[in-house]
């Protein structure tokens, strides 16, 4: 695949293919197209019909490798229940090597490969159950003979056929001993009572054979969880105890050689898995004449040359390939373009969205450059930013996962992070804060100290967002060929001139002094005109948009057009005003500023600016990546970002070399 060299708003551009040769070059033909991981192939059963070859064969070798891998998790959750009978094992040499390539195999090779192995695994398949049953049944014993242990019991006597008397041994429920022990002595019974736990203890009850129906339904009413020992056991609970564990740590032992067996078959199917896969996915989405092969597909643009040139040199020229463009109505993979670290960390935001479809802008460069600034406007501060930007630089260079996320998110995380803390940094100088001091005269102001400035560059930086957003979406249907909706909706022209004018109109008001009067004075008059013209438009859009059309529907346009001016009315003001929580946040900040000065009398200065410190980069800093997030996925994004597309899946392999 050619690298992207230039930032792009828009993703990776494709073409697509149809594609037909002789069936002789088939696999050879696929392999090449999946080395140029730039194809994603798309069923062809619409162009010949014709069913896969060898899918119940490669299917059958996946599950045949499915199967190994659950029986040595099998073995291996097994041993794990028992790490004090059995220390970790090393398995030298007999562990699969985990590659990223993959071996070649024919179609005979698999058949081989299935058939030299399958009565291996039905054989070591029934071990393992074995194993399994036996191991599971001993500990229960264990467990067992584990609490006679701490009563000293006789266990031979638990299982002892006795002439005159019966034993009873369980676990009963402390709370209810006391009324337990008052009903036994209605009868004869000789019984001792050891505790487990608060909440736990251990009843050993003897009776005569006469009493032993009363008993048993006496214990049943009080749950009591009895105890039952096989025969052939030793006395002493001690030894008896030893015994079963030497039992189940010489089955444990024995599991090492049903292991060893297992990982030479697994060795075998993994070389080709990869391999298999590929074919098994490739396959299907073939159809067959009596002679050809016939596929379609998606390719990067820039990848068409080198189909071509490999599907020629492997067929000699005898080939037939077209492209063309793609259609308004196909369903195009999508693949964005980002590079390098920063775009790459702050693609998760992208994702989490959703996927851009195929003519819509990619964000994740307008979200790598809000985000930030919308960051720092709330979290503006030296010292704290610092404290931010070192966290991104641990988890970024972090290779392991963490409460739930890939080690991929973390480290997208730790590059948010990090251009998170560097703006906190910036705008630190810019407020003149350092961990909460006043260090030194800020470059521009002091948040808790300029309320009107502050307030007046949130909502500027909302209103110059919000037209943006209705740029990108003016220019998303524009490419789409939707010049109707591009104009006449309130995401269009429309909706973007009435906010231009509503702004306008909404600031002469403030410097007005709230007079509602100017909207109607003479220098007012036309905006107000062409702001209420403009509303009145986007309530007749949707039959403006559908008037050409041979099945429009005018109630149900107007219906709709009625929801998109009650939208356009209120939500265009309360997205705008929505920004305020930049200059809330920012305040906000400096309070805490304030709180940790007047604590200081209390506990001292240091010990203050430490604590309040420390709950500022928990809370604060964290509210503020969340506030952040949400401005650009419900204030901005959703003006022109659906997130409909589906990620590019491309067919892909790496052979072992000399296969």
């Amino acid at each position: 695949m050619k690298s992207v060299r230039s930032v792009s708003l828009s993703s990776i551009r494709f073409k697509k293919f149809y594609l037909a040769f002789s069936r002789r070059y088939e696999t050879r033909v696929l392999e090449e197209i999946a080395s140029l991981n730039a194809v994603q192939l798309i069923d062809a059963q619409a162009i010949a019909v014709g069913e896969a070859e060898g899918f119940g064969l490669y299917d059958q070798f996946l599950r045949m490798a499915q199967r190994c891998a659950s029986m040595l998790s099998t073995v291996s959750i097994l041993r794990s229940k028992f790490p004090d009978l059995l220390p970790a094992l090393e398995y030298d040499g007999t562990r699969s090597p985990q590659t990223t390539v993959s071996k070649r195999a024919s179609q005979s090779e698999i058949k081989r490969i299935l058939d030299e192995n399958e009565s291996k695994l039905d054989a070591l398949n029934l071990m393992v159950d074995k194993l399994v049953a036996d191991v599971e049944s001993l500990g229960v014993l264990r467990g067992k003979l584990d609490l006679l242990q701490k009563s000293n019991v006789d266990s031979s006597i638990l299982s002892a056929k006795l002439n005159f008397a019966v034993v009873r041994a369980g676990v009963v429920n402390s709370k209810v001993l006391p009324n337990l022990t008052a009903s036994l002595s209605s009868f004869l019974t000789v019984s001792e009572i050891t505790p487990l736990s608060a909440r736990e203890s251990l009843l050993v009850v003897v009776t005569s054979k006469e009493e032993v129906k009363k008993l048993d339904d006496l214990l049943t009413s009080f749950d009591f969880r009895q105890i039952d020992l096989p025969a052939g056991l030793d006395a002493d609970p001690k030894r008896a105890l030893w015994n079963v564990q030497e039992n189940i740590r010489q089955k444990l032992l024995d599991s090492v050689g049903l292991e060893k067996s297992l990982r030479t078959i697994e060795g075998e199917l993994s070389a080709s898995t990869d391999y298999v896969i590929f074919l098994r996915d490739s396959t299907t989405m073939l159809s067959r004449t009596r002679d050809l092969i016939v596929t379609q597909g998606w390719i990067i643009e820039s990848s068409v040359q080198d189909l071509r040139t490999k599907v020629a040199a492997i067929t000699s020229d005898s080939y037939y390939l077209e492209i063309e463009n793609p259609k308004k109505d196909d369903q195009i993979p999508i693949l964005l373009a980002n590079k390098g670290w920063l775009l790459k960390g702050f693609e998760m935001l992208t994702s989490i969205r959703g996927m851009p479809s195929y003519n819509e802008v990619d964000p994740t460069i307008i979200f790598a450059f809000l985000f930030p600034v919308m960051y720092g406007m709330m979290f503006g501060d030296v010292g704290d930013g610092a404290v931010i930007l070192v966290l991104g630089l641990i988890l970024y260079r972090s290779r392991r996962g963490f409460i739930g996320l890939s080690a991929h998110a973390i480290k997208s995380l730790g590059t948010i992070m990090i251009v998170g803390g560097l703006s906190a940094i910036v705008f630190g100088f810019f407020y003149g804060s350092v961990f909460l001091t006043p260090a030194f005269r800020p470059l521009l102001f002091a948040p808790i100290s300029s309320f009107g400035t502050i307030v007046e560059v949130a909502l500027s930086f909302g209103v110059i967002q919000l037209a943006a957003s209705l740029i990108l979406n003016i220019r998303n249907q524009a490419v789409r060929g939707d010049l109707r909706q591009a104009v006449f909706s309130g995401k269009g022209v429309l909706g973007l001139v009435y906010y231009l004018l509503g702004i306008v109109l909404a600031v002469r008001v403030i410097q007005g002094g709230l007079n509602l009067s100017i909207f109607v004075s003479p220098a007012n008059l036309p905006i107000t005109f062409g702001a209420l013209l403009c509303l009145l438009l986007v309530f007749f859009s949707p039959v403006l948009r559908n008037f050409h059309t041979k099945n429009r529907k005018v109630r149900q346009d107007l219906v709709e057009g009625l929801g998109e001016f009650i939208e356009v009315f209120i939500s265009f003001l309360t997205n705008s005003l929505s920004y305020l929580r930049l200059a809330a946040f920012a305040i906000a900040h400096s309070i805490f500023a304030s709180f940790a000065f007047d604590l200081g009398s209390s506990i001292g200065l240091v010990s203050s600016l430490v604590l309040v410190n420390a709950l500022v980069i928990i809370v604060d800093g964290f509210a503020a990546g969340i506030q952040s997030i949400r401005l650009l996925y419900y204030e901005f994004s959703t003006k022109f970002f659906t997130g409909s597309g589906e990620k590019f899946k491309p067919l892909k392999l790496k052979l072992n070399e000399g296969n």
